[in-house]
């Protein structure tokens, strides 16, 4: 566990439908080359992205 900027940064393993805003996805259930992401890692920055995630996903 690290500590940045006063936050407590860890890793915790949810469902999509579990993510919420400001939540930083690092780790995926597959590979990121498997998934229609530029970039490894994305932050939830609107209530839109869960749903979004899920479809780049399948």
């Amino acid at each position: 566990m690290a500590r940045q900027m006063g936050f407590e940064t860890r890793e915790v393993k949810v469902t999509v439908r579990e993510l919420e805003l400001g939540i930083q996805v690092v780790k995926l259930d597959r590979s990121w080359i498997e998934t229609n992401f530029l970039l490894q890692g994305v932050v939830i920055q609107t209530y839109d992205d869960p749903e979004a995630l899920l479809e780049r996903l399948l």
